[in-house]
């Protein structure tokens, strides 16, 4: 295998550590970013917990590129101090001035939604028949 930092184009046989304070993996456009590497930027700004969740919903950076206020918060992030720190290490990026979200970013948003809400309802479902089985034993 053959590694290549985004930023200086130097290309490598060793694997570059993931997080380290100052790995050059971390290119300025978000929307180039997969799931693992999102989940690499979340684990630098603290948010450790959040891993599992972007794995299992196929979060990428061009999803969290689309995302709002309340996708933060069912995300797991539940501090209005912590979104905005997201939101400004986004904003700060150079190419989020000329950004738009593309029809395909928000129809996967639309999409991981949906499931959101299926799963909150499974969950509410479940609990409702564990107390009436509960009740019956």
């Amino acid at each position: 295998l053959v590694y290549e930092l985004i930023a200086t184009g130097a290309r490598s046989t060793h694997k570059p550590p993931l997080l380290g304070p100052k790995d050059e993996w971390d290119p300025e456009d978000i929307t180039l970013w997969d799931v693992h590497k999102t989940s690499l930027w979340f684990r630098r700004l603290g948010f450790k917990k959040i891993a599992p969740e972007l794995f299992k919903f196929g979060i990428d950076g061009a999803l969290v590129l689309a995302f709002d206020w309340n996708d933060y918060l069912e995300l797991g992030v539940t501090q209005s101090h912590q979104i905005k720190r997201i939101l400004l290490d986004i904003e700060r990026r150079p190419f989020f001035a000329t950004h738009k979200d593309t029809k395909l970013a928000l129809a996967r948003l639309e999409r991981l939604r949906y499931h959101r809400r299926v799963q909150r309802a499974c969950v509410v479902v479940q609990r409702r028949y564990r107390a009436r089985y509960r009740k019956t034993l």
